[in-house]
């Protein structure tokens, strides 16, 4: 079983952009990430024809997103996974600031892959702590494989990768988010499976990358 989301251009927007995810709450009620602490994560997609088209415009397929502060200029999520015309790339921002201005945030591209296949399920590991400060140790590490391939390393980045927000907790969407004007096919198709959100205790665990991709399968 798998989700299917599915943008057209006849669809109503809501504001001027076209959305079919599954959201988190958003609020501080355990159901959402928080900063400076350790979980392991895990995704699966499967790219339709449709979406992977040059010329399309860009959608957002997975985020962390920022709630931000009264004041703050940068609103785009601290981590993203984005498809782009026919490419697709993990992006990773960061800013230390009290109040988080756009033109003072690091932004990172973390990895990418032009013309990803259509034809098979890409499963996605992830083993993250969000923090905007150095001193909390924070990093990302990703893992992906296609298919029945085997699960390779991707990303092993060390350093902040959040925003000094009094939120502490970001809010995880998984599914299709577009904002550009429409162009090119009258639909934007994406299937995904399995989204899960583990926290990662102190003390001996049985939790790695290869347990991750066995609960993903």
């Amino acid at each position: 079983a798998a989700f299917r989301h599915r943008l057209s251009a006849a669809f109503p927007v809501w504001g001027d952009t076209y959305r079919s995810e599954i959201s988190a709450n958003w609020g501080n009620d355990g159901t959402t990430v928080v900063q400076g602490l350790d979980y392991w994560i895990a995704w699966s997609v499967k790219l339709e024809p449709d979406l992977v088209q040059g010329g399309g415009g860009d959608e957002s397929l997975l985020d962390f997103h920022v709630v931000p502060d009264a004041g703050d200029t940068q609103n785009n999520s601290p981590f993203h996974l984005f498809l782009n015309d026919s490419a697709w790339r993990l992006v990773s921002l960061n800013n230390p600031d009290a109040r988080t201005l756009k033109e003072r945030t690091v932004l990172t591209t973390l990895w990418r892959e032009s013309s990803p296949a259509t034809d098979r399920w890409h499963r996605f590991v992830m083993k993250v702590r969000f923090h905007w400060d150095g001193a909390r140790s924070p990093y990302i590490r990703v893992w992906k494989a296609s298919g029945e391939g085997p699960l390779a390393l991707i990303v092993n980045r060390d350093g902040p990768n959040a925003f000094n927000d009094q939120a502490v907790y970001l809010p995880q969407k998984f599914g299709l988010y577009r904002w550009d004007p429409w162009v090119g096919a009258p639909t934007r198709t994406l299937y995904t499976k399995g989204f899960y959100v583990l926290r990662d205790l102190a003390g001996p665990s049985t939790l790695d990358e290869q347990a991750m991709l066995a609960l993903l399968d």
